[in-house]
């Protein structure tokens, strides 16, 4: 099984109600700090009738819910309706699906929930949960499930937050791994996908020097999910953290001004285009897809459409400086307080993680590992070895801190500019730490 090691953090100030509500946030996908155990494989093999068999069967006839969640894949919402259209049409509720941008995802919720008009069932990452934890707008879980539903979830303690289940994990996985491109590597010379800061660097060089194309690429113009793959790795990668023991927030480390300073030294050493600080991570990866890029950092989410742009590609994953390290996704399930019918709610966050539902998600909408003993895996072959092995010890979240989203969108915005020569790397992190002490 996974373990999560999530620290439940909160800085020394808290927000006010008026502060929250302006949040600075824009976002991609998201997080946890994990160890996989060989264990886990064996234990995806199994299938019964568990899942159906714990669906409830009670009469939930005129209950109305409303489910909140971000875009995954194409046509979600098609997916949702027609694997939630048996539980309706058992229960007699009504599911309201309610799909909202990534970019406006967070100001939605808490304009929703704010104004008493949030959805009942939630998907959130862990950079959302602390304030509607602390403010008491998390309905704790652990009375709605028997102790044999929470035995099958794979990672049923990854939602617990001190002592308290406010979350049911529901998509875990995709690790930012390095993708390469092997035709292009072999053609400059190398058999293997680079797995330190230096072979990366002399790799990159390589390619540009001896095939024309680009080595490696980032991407700088978009939200401040994306330090998943362009900072937190290399952070974790020097030896540091987002946050200590004791839960204060540590980007003033010399782990973090390291993690910095190699960022831009891909940049400052022409291993980064100068275009890095202006292109999305779609351009960066139709590159990859295109051929014109030999390696890039992303989910290993991506691996399907690689394969089907025809690129010979292999991966590892995270690089390795003091130690390795890389993001995963901790995403769950939550349940308002403030529903009006908790049981049906609860009913639904179980037919929603169900095996039947679940292994077609993971099969045609998103590719992750299993998260109950029902389903099996289905994602990536080349990846198994990654979850059940050792690589999976320096899986990474980020923490549940409150002002979480304020401090990364600030520390994104502080990095964005040191790519733009506008800022230092000590003055990028001093200028966030400043931000951060000022909540």
């Amino acid at each position: 099984m996974w373990g999560l090691c999530t620290p439940y953090t909160s800085m020394t100030r808290q927000k006010t109600q008026s502060e929250r509500e302006n949040i600075m946030a824009k976002i991609s996908k998201k997080m946890m700090a994990t160890v996989l155990t060989a264990s886990m494989v064996a234990a995806l093999g199994s299938t019964s009738a568990f899942a159906e068999e714990a669906a409830s069967d009670e009469d939930f006839s005129g209950v109305e819910l409303n489910f909140w969640t971000a875009p995954y894949g194409d046509d979600e919402e098609a997916f949702l309706k027609e694997h939630l259209a048996a539980w309706e049409e058992r229960t007699g509720a009504t599911v309201n699906i309610e799909i909202t941008p990534w970019d406006s995802y967070e100001e939605k919720m808490m304009t929703g929930i704010a104004g008493s008009d949030g959805p009942d069932i939630a998907y959130m990452y862990n950079e959302m949960i602390y304030n509607y934890m602390a403010n008491g707008q998390l309905e704790p879980l652990d009375d709605y499930f028997t102790d044999e539903e929470k035995d099958n979830y794979i990672y049923w303690s990854n939602g617990t937050v001190q002592g308290t289940q406010y979350m049911l994990p529901y998509l875990v996985g995709a690790p930012r791994i390095l993708f390469a491109n092997m035709d292009l590597l072999n053609e400059a010379g190398w058999d293997h996908v680079p797995t330190t800061w230096d072979e990366l660097k002399q790799c990159a060089k390589d390619v540009q020097e001896k095939t024309g194309k680009l080595g490696f690429d980032q991407y700088w113009k978009g939200y401040f999910g994306d330090l998943d793959e362009i900072y937190f790795p290399y952070l974790w990668q020097a030896g540091g953290d987002i946050v200590d023991a004791d839960g204060n927030l540590t980007l003033d480390s010399d782990a973090a001004l390291k993690a910095a300073e190699f960022v831009y030294s891909l940049k400052t050493e022409g291993i980064l285009p100068e275009s890095c600080v202006s292109r999305d991570a779609d351009a960066v990866t139709q590159d990859f897809r295109n051929g014109e890029l030999a390696m890039y950092v992303s989910s290993s989410v991506a691996a399907k459409k690689n394969t089907e742009a025809g690129i010979n590609w292999d991966y590892v994953p995270y690089l390795t400086d003091e130690q390795g390290g890389t993001f995963v996704a901790n995403d769950s399930l939550v349940m308002l307080s403030s529903c009006e019918n908790k049981e049906a709610a609860a009913s639904l966050m179980k037919e929603l993680t169900s095996a039947t539902m679940m292994q077609d998600f993971h099969e045609n909408l998103y590719s992750m590992p299993p998260i109950t003993k029902e389903e099996t895996y289905a994602d990536d072959p080349k990846f198994e070895e990654m979850y059940s092995g050792d690589a999976s010890a320096q899986f990474h979240a980020l923490p549940i801190m409150n002002n979480s989203s304020q401090i990364m969108s600030t520390l994104y915005a502080n990095l964005q500019r040191m790519m733009m020569d506008e800022l230092t790397p000590e003055e990028a992190l001093s200028e966030t730490m400043n931000y951060a002490n000022g909540l």
